[in-house]
């Protein structure tokens, strides 16, 4: 696609880019409380580790110790 393409498709109101993942937070928490790692929660999810990584960080829940970084 052209720079001018690009510019009329955000022009037309088109979303540019990868489509983000659905993930259900609420289900990652239940998971995180119980004691199940990152990996597996993904895993159980169909989601990478690094997405949900990056979907907690994002989103500033912090890990069983208290510290914020997943």
């Amino acid at each position: 696609m052209t720079k001018a393409g690009l510019v009329r498709a955000k022009a037309q109101g088109k979303r540019l880019g990868r489509p983000q993942v659905t993930i259900d937070m609420d289900k990652v928490k239940e998971l995180r409380a119980s004691g199940k790692g990152l990996r597996t929660i993904a895993s159980e999810l169909g989601v990478s580790h690094q997405t949900l990584r990056n979907r907690l960080k994002r989103e500033g829940v912090k890990r069983p110790n208290g510290t914020t970084t997943c």
